[in-house]
């Protein structure tokens, strides 16, 4: 089997019990098209790159479900089919992921719902050979870019642009000889 990522834009107004219902109804379409459902991440509402029109008004934000399956064209077609059905989804696009995999290796279909996380700074700089402990704030490292770039005297150390020769005038192709 073929395994497939379909990831769908939703209506961000959608009560929890109609997301719910799309969930439900779309799995039970890959079970009845010989499939088999792998995972199903709902990512929430997100904000959109860019403003989406879809039937007379304009969403900023939207409701992301990322469904992972296994099946052939047929389980695609039919997903795809009942996708363009549901009025509350905006937008879909689906893509292979790998050929070859064998169903037995999907033992539970996998449920996540992420939801807005703040990550800190701390967390970013976190060695994992440290077990946890942050690493220390790195200074900054000067650089030193030639005499060009060496403050005058009195300027308080601040390095000042290199001066800029004004370049020759030209009148009918030759140089001004002035």
């Amino acid at each position: 089997m073929t395994k497939y990522e379909t990831l769908f834009l939703c209506k961000p107004e959608l009560p929890e019990e109609t997301i719910q219902g799309m969930v439900k109804r779309l799995s039970d379409q890959v079970e009845a098209n010989q499939g088999k459902l792998a995972a199903v991440d709902m990512w929430g509402n997100r904000r959109l790159a860019y403003p989406v029109s879809y039937r007379g008004s304009k969403y900023v934000k939207g409701f992301y479900i990322l469904f992972t399956y296994l099946g052939g064209g047929q389980t695609v077609a039919e997903i795809e089919r009942t996708i363009g059905l549901l009025e509350d989804i905006m937008r879909s696009q689906t893509v292979k992921l790998e050929e070859g995999v064998d169903p037995a290796t999907i033992t539970e279909v996998a449920h996540s719902r992420q939801r807005d996380e703040v990550i800190t700074p701390e967390a970013v700089f976190v060695k994992e050979e440290d077990e946890g402990e942050p690493l220390a704030p790195v200074a900054p490292v000067a650089v030193d870019a030639g005499p060009a770039a060496a403050a005058p005297a009195g300027t308080g150390g601040e390095p000042q642009p290199a001066p800029v020769e004004p370049a020759p005038v030209v009148k009918g192709g030759e140089e001004d000889g002035r």
